[in-house]
Formats: structure tokens, sequence, C-alpha cells
């Protein structure tokens, strides 16, 4: 099988040249420090748009200023109209109205004067106090002044929830044809039946929490020094694995932008909508944009097919299973850490945990919210909500989101939600150890009923409306079968740069030595040919005289030798002797 980058086409496009590539320009694989980080998400979509795509660059119309907490102010004003004060508990199970009585005394015998220079010890999270001769009008403005203070998600009823109101019917209708009314669903997208509503928080109980553990950060992965990892790559229908396969071109598709993507970013947040959708992906854009986050909503075709139309669950369920497909294409595209939102979450505040040197114990590669993030086992067996979820630009980060979109491609799974999926792969095949996982605080997925109260959100699911209101499938995540193992170790990969590094330098320091050599060998060559040169102007200037002396040395040589060899052949006189008497014998 081929490497992970099979699953990112991108072809390359025609740009203006400039020294280091774009992200638009770059191919895939290539180096991040190749590719010029100063281009923006704007930039780079406006120039990677094909044919028809429209890009729009998503400025609503100025907002209210966020105001400062009117609760205090509207408490003052209510213990100021002259009216009786009565302090009571909501919330039965929590406190009871004795109680707050007694711990509130001071709420109802005092000025507000008094109780501001004295701090009451009433808590208001069990105990409400109100003038009951306040009229319906002044409820109806408290909750318009703290919609314009929040436009975020819901805002809280600062007054007694009247009868008919319940933890399983928190929603009231302030203004409009049901003012009233509680209700188990929110009223805020039935505006036929509301024009303003709020939420009674004070009926539900408080999120789970624990004062004596600390938040448990997510597993870092181990580093890898002796042993090779085996990424697994598992069974999947290619037709269905990237949004290229499955016919969808995401560069001509519709895109709505927040004007901070004009400006270089640490990370980007996307979301793919239907264009049902439209107006919800806006409103999380007008949310990015009190914020200051760069969001990018893309709209998604009104059909798959002839038997996937908008409306359908067929199309349902396709665009949820492309959904990491889909994320993948963007971190290729924009070449940053990726933020995948659900079109219906709101940004409360700046998510800080998306940026760079926020973790304890070091970055991580993936960040998801754990539902049992702050129990043993959810460490290796987590139980997890995709809504919000982040994947940095890290080779660990891309390993888990293409394997969750090969699970997600896998036939059986197609109807399966995606989060379960997800749960399968990171909680087999030691996933939970091949990258750096953050667990999300509740805060960056605040939902109704049991992780809404107390909670400082961060992200808001729905503007406080529950999540499952369109129920999941019944279908059982499978984990598909492992097609094939590639290796993928970070410190094998810089053993061999650095081998490839000190072969490079090995042929660079024997090219300076057989420099050197044939530097030596030339100043070798150059001093016999000015010694010859030297003995031939030596010879030149001894004149003839020299001459001659050395011609009759020569001669005087030339005797002693061939005096030599003729004693050499002359036989001794021992010789003699014995050659005569052999002759005379």
């Amino acid at each position: 099988m081929r490497g992970v980058s099979r699953i990112l086409p991108l072809a390359a496009l025609v740009l203006p040249a400039a020294g280091v590539r774009s992200p638009a320009q770059a191919v895939v694989g290539e180096p991040d420090d190749l590719v010029d980080s100063s281009y923006t998400v704007s930039w780079m979509v406006h120039r990677q748009a094909l044919g028809d795509a429209n890009i729009t660059e998503y400025a609503p119309a100025s907002e209210a200023p966020d105001l400062a907490d009117l609760r205090p102010e509207l408490s003052a004003a209510a213990s100021s109209s002259g009216g009786v004060t009565v302090c009571v508990s909501q919330n039965k199970d929590l406190a009871t109205d004795e109680w707050c009585t007694k711990l509130c005394k001071a709420n109802v015998t005092q000025s507000a004067e008094a109780q501001a220079a004295e701090p009451s010890e009433c808590d208001p999270d069990y105990c409400t106090c109100f003038d009951p001769e306040e009229s319906r009008e002044a409820q109806v403005k408290q909750v318009r002044q703290m919609e314009r203070a929040q436009p975020s998600g819901l805002p809280e009823c600062p007054y007694l929830a009247p009868e008919g109101c319940s933890a399983s019917k928190p929603y009231e209708c302030v203004a409009g044809p049901s003012a009233g009314q509680c209700s188990e669903l929110n009223w805020f997208d039935r505006t036929k039946e509301c024009e303003l509503s709020c939420l009674h928080t004070k009926l539900l109980m408080f999120a789970p929490h624990s004062d004596t553990e600390e938040w448990i950060a997510g597993p870092v992965a181990p580093r890898v020094t002796t042993f090779r990892q085996q990424v697994p790559h598992y069974s999947h229908d290619p037709k269905k694995l990237t949004m290229g396969a499955r016919g969808i071109e995401v560069r001509r598709l519709n895109v709505m932008l927040t004007p901070a993507c004009k400006q270089v970013q640490p990370f980007a947040a996307v979301t793919l909508h239907s264009p049902a959708y439209t107006g919800k992906a806006k409103r999380l854009l007008r949310s990015c944009v009190r914020v200051g986050i760069c969001c990018k909503a893309t709209q998604a075709p009104n059909s798959f097919g002839p038997d996937a139309l908008e409306g359908s669950e067929e199309f349902r369920f396709q665009l949820i299973a492309m959904k990491p497909a889909f994320i993948l294409s963007q971190m290729e595209l924009s070449r940053l850490p990726v933020v995948w939102l659900d079109a219906d979450m709101e940004f409360h505040q700046f998510p800080t945990l998306f940026t760079a040197g926020s973790w304890p114990g070091g970055p991580r590669d993936v960040a998801l919210f754990n539902y049992w993030g702050n129990v043993s086992k959810g460490q290796s067996t987590p139980s997890l909500g995709s809504g919000v979820a982040f994947f940095n630009h890290t080779r660990k980060g891309r390993d888990v989101l293409t394997a969750w979109a090969e699970a997600m491609a896998y036939e059986t799974n197609s109807r399966a939600p995606d989060d379960q999926v997800l749960n399968e792969i990171i909680a087999s095949n030691d996933w939970v150890q091949r990258a750096s996982y953050g667990w999300l605080p509740v805060a960056y997925l605040r939902t109704m009923p049991a992780f809404y109260r107390g909670v400082d959100p961060v992200i808001d699911h729905d503007h406080g409306s529950p999540p499952g209101l369109i129920k999941h499938s019944p279908t059982q995540p499978i984990l598909p079968p492992i097609e094939t193992e590639q290796q993928a170790v970070a410190e094998q990969q810089q053993l061999q740069q650095e081998q490839q590094e000190q072969e490079a330098s090995g042929q660079e320091a024997q090219q300076v030595y057989d420099q050197q050599q044939q530097a030596a060998a030339q100043a070798q060559a150059r001093e016999v040919a000015a010694q010859a040169v030297a003995a031939e102007v030596a010879r030149a200037v001894a004149g003839p005289a020299a001459q001659e002396q050395q011609q009759r040395r020569r001669r005087r040589l030339q005797q002693q030798r061939r005096k030599l060899q003729l004693r050499q052949r002359r036989p001794s006189s021992g010789q003699q002797t014995q050659a005569a008497l052999r002759h005379g014998g």
C-alpha cells in the first residue's frame, strides 16, 4: 500500500512565484519549512477556488457590544424597587426555601447600599431573591438586556421559574405567541411561536465536577527511540476514502470566511454544512467574529446522487461519514492545524487550547472531548464526542485522521455514528500510544442538560439545545480489518536524514581530500620542474670550462670500467695450473 499521502491528492496551482512555495503550490508531503507561512487562509481559499465557487467574507452587521454581567445591576434594581423581597430555592434537590430564607435574611431586611457594604451569605447558585410584585414587562426587559450582553447561547432567566417549568422543561418563552410557556425543546429556532426566550438553569443539576481531582489533560505519546511502530491501514472502499473519490471537489464549493482569515492564524476552524444549515453556519461565524477566530464554513452540495437528496437519511449519513475526509482536505489546503466544529456550535471565548504552548506536558496531536476524560479507564478506552475536534498539523495527527477516514469508508460503517467509529479506532491497535491526545475540558463542549450548569463556556452546543434531537443511527460501529501496516517511525526518519547528512558530509570531505592531494601533486610536479630548470640554468652559467672538466671526469670513469672488465675476464694462476694438468693427463 502506498503511504499516507495517497489520501491527500492536491494538484499544484500556477501561482505567482514567491521564492518559497505558497501553500496552494505545495506538493503533498512537502516539508512545512518549504512553505511560506505568511500566506493567509483567505488568500489561499481565493487562489484555490475552482469554477464558479463563491467565496464570501462573512462580516455581519455590527452587534451590540458585549456588556458587563448585568445580574448584579438587575438584582440591585429589583431590591431597590420598594417591594418586598422573597428568597426561595428553585431547585429543591439542592436547597430548601427555609434554608434560603435564613441564609438570605440580609437580602430581605437590608437595603441595596447595606448589602453592597457587607456582602450577604446568600448563594445565588442555590437561592433566588425576587420581588413578587415585579411586572412581567420588567422581566422581559431584563431578558432582552441579557440577550444583548450574551449573543452566544441562551440568556439565563434572571427570575423565579413560573409554574409549569421544571428540570425537564427549562426553556421559557418570554415574548411572542407562546409567552409564559415552558418547553422541553429550545424556543430559539421556533421564531413563529416565540420571539424571545431564556433558560432556567437553576432548575438543573450542576455539571459533574470534583473539587479534589485535577483535570486530566490526556495521554502523551511515549518517545519512540529503539523500536518501530507499525501504523495500521484499514480495509475500506476506495471510492469513499477522500472527498475527491466521493466525486466532490471541495475547491468548487461555496465558502464563507470571517475577516480574521485575512491575517496569519495559529489554526483554522472549519465546518461542512448542508444548504439547510446555512443559518446555523452563519450563527457560528458570527461567534467567530466576536472572539477573533478564522472560521471557514463550506457548503456541501444539495445532493450526493439521486438517492441522497438533502433531507433524506442517506444524505445525512453520507455527510456524517465524510467528516474525517473533509478535515484532511482542509488541513492539506491550509497547511494549518484544523479545528472541526459542527455547524450548530458557537464560540463564547477564544479557545486558547487550540494554540501552541497551551497544553501541560507538551503539544497534542489530537484534542477531543472525552466524557470519561477524568476516569482512569477513559485514558485508553475513551468515550468521545466529535462535535469539536482539534487535529494538529503533525504526522501523528494525520495518521489518526487517516485511520478514521478509512474506518468511515468501510462499508458497514457508512451509517454508524462517526464519534463511535473514532472510539473504536483509538481504543484499539495501540492508537492511544501512537499520538498525544488532549481531553478538552467540558467548557469546550457545553451541552444540555448534564454538562451545562456551572460551566463557563468556551464553545456552546446549538444555542443551548441538547444533542441527539435527531436520533443517532442504531448501526453499531465495526473496527475494519487491517489491510496493511506502514512503518512510520519519526526516529527512523530522523536517523535516515542524519545518515544522508553524514553521507553528504563524507562525500564533501572526500572531495576536499582529493582536491588537497591533487594540489599537493601539482605542487610537487612544479617543484621537480623548477629543479630541472635550475640545473639547466646552472649548466648554462658554468660555461665551456665546466663542460670540459665534466667530460674528463666521464673519460676517467669509462677507463676504470674497462680495466675492471679486463681483470674479470683474465684467469688466475691457480686456474691456469689446473687447466694444464687436465690437458697433460
